[in-house]
């Protein structure tokens, strides 16, 4: 066997008995005419290390022709292909910090993998904050993912020392991610980068401005900067800027100082505290993560609605407000302006509501069109909530998967039809980034899970597939934070999604025009695997304070998680486990400011029960069981059918026990709910 040495000599040698024959012009076979610029050079050789080479040259005669190769492409200069040729023959390394981009365009074009991920490997080493912006868009164009993650990263970091020029000069969709990721900013300042970025280009920019304004919460921008933005704005811009939904948010942020400076009316602040989509942690108004509805393990459908802190080791829940209907599972919610819009289920089709934690009320909104869904995803753009694909009831009785994409424009009350998906689809999950609503996978209409991504363009009101999934899926949960979208499918795998930000426009051009994006493979999206965690089906999930949070759900064997599981989305690690109380599937997740007043704990009576005593239902206790069997104590069917005297087992602490009732057993309760049987003989004997 050849030794290392050994083998670098051959090497070496070929590399430099080849390079002879082409200065010589011996045994060159292959004439490539680069703009008006030749070079002859080996069939063998080009072919070798370049597949696009490999592949014009595979219909040419192997002997006695010279084949001839025009290209004519804007990334192959006459300069650099002369530098390649040596490369290739005397492996001469010519990547530079001024040649690096120009040398990888080159590659990409001709396919040499190698060199591209040279060159890849060259600007990663390199790359700085004062040109962390340029690299990023140009790995965007060139699909260099590990490039991208880590200049946008630094862009990110970097944000407030970049140039603010190059920041007015993004894309909108990379604009969108710097303002997901980055802590650096002031409100002001991100205010005033939003502002000024619209300003920039305003008559393809205005359309965009909402899309940014879940980023800014208008109560936390100071007097002066809100003073600014009243005044200082020109008649021509203020018809830009101050539409009504920029009005209303601005109004609010005046609305909140005033009150505060005027008559400290601190109850109308946190009401205003309470409607912004920015997270807030402040003393009145905290963010938590809020669960509604569920399954519990013995199939009871539940309509409570639980906050509970991610920091705890053990997550400490506070009921709020529950569902107004048993809409069973398979309802479908999703959240605006720190609200939540809940429809549909298998109970209730048509059920339509909003949760609204300011005032810790739901309010029951105008049915879903037909005959209502189940098991379909929402989202929200643009204060509109958007309702695609699920399982519908047809006039008939029976159901099918649907295509229809329907909308309610919260603004007026109304719900309209929108478009199809090309493919019709149930149990997918949906996410949205700046105007596009993407979903991902689902079960259609043949019973297969599909691997489909299809995009609805939200200011066109046209759908149309933009790629696939690494594998078929349902049952997904897709997470958005304003600028990238994470995918955690049944299976463990994390994936997060890569926007091709320009094809995606051209194919919404073409398709605004009227005309087809065409068969051809092009996709503007692409996956990449951050994480793989254990196998989850019906479960929530989450974003949280850059964390993936995967709550509940069953294993593929049926068995309850009770686990919580947190992935790091920078480092793409899991961070930590905690433990709900109990497990549920069919419950959906999201992360919502609750005024601090909602989540005190009520006080539970002491008691003195001991194992062995005779109890009852109290009448209040057994009144609100009945009226509300979503309440956070999982109570079977048996309990508000019977007020037979039950037994004390054991005791759970100081609040809870477990009771055997004659028609159950082992419950387990707050022992607050429960009297002596004694007590309720006496209270009997007193009444009459």
């Amino acid at each position: 066997m050849a030794s290392g040495k050994f083998r670098d000599a051959v090497f070496a040698n070929t590399f430099h008995g080849l390079g002879q024959l082409r200065e010589a012009g011996q045994f060159c076979d292959l004439h490539v005419t680069v703009r008006d610029q030749d070079f002859y050079c080996h069939r063998v050789v080009l072919a070798s290390v370049s597949q696009f080479f490999k592949s014009r040259l595979a219909s040419t005669p192997e002997e006695g022709f010279t084949a001839h190769v025009q290209v004519d492409h804007e990334d192959v200069s006459p300069q650099f292909f002369s530098s390649l040729l040596d490369f290739v023959y005397k492996g001469k390394d010519f990547v530079t910090q001024n040649t690096a981009k120009d040398i990888l365009k080159m590659s990409a074009y001709f396919q040499m993998d190698f060199l591209t991920n040279h060159c890849e490997e060259f600007i990663l080493r390199n790359i700085r904050p004062k040109v962390c912006l340029g690299v990023w868009q140009f790995a965007q164009k060139y699909k260099l993912h590990r490039l991208a993650s880590k200049a946008y990263k630094m862009a990110v970091d970097s944000i407030d020392r970049v140039s603010h020029d190059e920041l007015l000069a993004l894309p909108k969709s990379m604009l969108l991610i710097l303002l997901s990721l980055q802590r650096k900013l002031s409100m002001d300042n991100t205010c005033k980068l939003i502002t000024d970025w619209v300003a920039a280009d305003q008559d393809k920019r205005a359309v965009h401005l909402t899309e940014f304004l879940p980023f800014i919460s208008f109560p936390h921008l100071s007097s002066s900067y809100l003073s600014e933005l009243m005044i200082s704005q020109s008649n021509e811009m203020r018809n830009v800027f101050f539409g009504y939904v920029y009005l209303e948010r601005v109004s609010e942020g005046v609305t909140f100082h005033l009150k505060g400076i005027r008559g400290r009316d601190s109850n109308s602040q946190q009401r205003i505290l309470a409607q912004q989509s920015v997270k807030v942690n402040l003393p009145e108004i905290q963010s938590r993560a809020v669960l509604l509805g569920g399954v519990t393990r013995t199939g009871h459908s539940l309509q409570r609605i639980l906050a509970f802190g991610l920091q705890d080791t053990i997550l400490t829940h506070r009921d709020l407000e529950p569902i107004p209907e048993a809409t069973g599972p398979h309802f479908a919610s999703c959240t605006w302006r720190n609200e939540v819009y809940l429809s549909g289920g298998t109970l209730m089709p048509k059920f339509f509501a909003v949760y609204k934690p300011r005032d810790n009320q739901w309010q029951v909104l105008p049915d879903l069109t037909g005959q209502g869904l189940e098991k379909h995803p929402m989202a929200a753009v643009n204060s509109c909530i958007y309702v695609l694909g699920g399982m519908e009831k047809r006039t008939t009785g029976e159901k099918r998967t649907s295509p229809q994409v329907s909308m309610y424009n919260v603004s007026t009350s109304t719900w309209s039809d929108v478009c199809q998906l090309s493919t019709g689809v149930r149990e997918a999950s949906a996410a949205v980034i700046g105007h596009r609503v993407y979903v991902f996978g689902g079960t259609d209409s043949r019973e297969e899970n599909t691997d489909l991504v299809q995009c609805v363009d939200t200011l066109t009101g046209r759908g149309y597939v933009a790629g696939r999934l690494p594998s078929a899926t349902c049952g997904s949960r897709a997470l958005s934070n304003g600028g990238i979208i994470y995918v955690v499918l049944t299976t463990g795998e994390v994936l997060q999604m890569w926007e091709d930000f320009d094809m995606a426009e051209q194919a919404e051009h073409l398709l605004a025009t009227g005309r087809d994006i065409g068969t051809e493979d092009k996709s503007t999206v692409s996956f990449k695997q951050v994480a793989q965690v254990s196998a989850r089906y019906q479960f929530g999930a989450c974003l949280h304070d850059g964390e993936i949070i995967l709550c509940g759900g069953h294993t593929d064997t049926g068995d309850p998680l009770s686990s919580v599981e947190r992935i790091n989305t920078t480092g793409h690690i899991i961070s930590r486990r905690t433990t709900l109380t109990s497990g549920a599937t069919n419950f959906d997740l999201h992360v919502l400011n609750v005024p601090q007043i909602r989540l005190t704990k009520i006080k539970t009576r002491k008691h003195s029960f001991k194992s062995g005593d005779r109890v009852r239902l109290r009448s209040d206790a057994l009144q609100t069981v009945r009226n509300k069997a979503n309440d956070n104590i999982i109570v079977p069917q048996q309990i508000t059918e019977s007020t037979g005297d039950g037994v004390i087992q054991r005791l759970l602490g100081s609040s809870e026990v477990i009771v055997d009732f004659p028609n159950l057993k082992g419950w387990r309760c707050r022992a607050d709910a429960l009297e002596p049987c004694l007590a309720a003989t006496n209270r009997k004997h007193r009444n009459q």
